[in-house]
């Protein structure tokens, strides 16, 4: 994760551990379940599948309407 804005191609910190929000569908998301970034849609899912890959928990709880879901990386 870039936790700052930097220029294509610049040198920069990566944050591979902590928490951070991510883009979410319309899926209900109970707290603690194991989430996948889809690398196409580029938003959370609930499933592994094609162009996924594990990125964490969630750490709340998140009803259809919400946009954003906060996640542990690695976890």
């Amino acid at each position: 994760i870039v936790s700052r804005g930097r220029k294509a191609g610049a040198l920069g910190a990566l944050e591979v551990r902590g928490a951070f929000d991510f883009p979410k569908g319309a899926d209900v998301i109970p707290m603690g379940k194991l989430l996948y970034w889809d690398t196409v849609v580029q938003r959370v899912e609930l499933t592994f599948g094609a162009n996924r890959v594990k990125l964490g928990h969630a750490l709340a709880a998140k009803v259809a309407l919400d946009t954003r879901v906060p996640v542990r990386l690695g976890s």
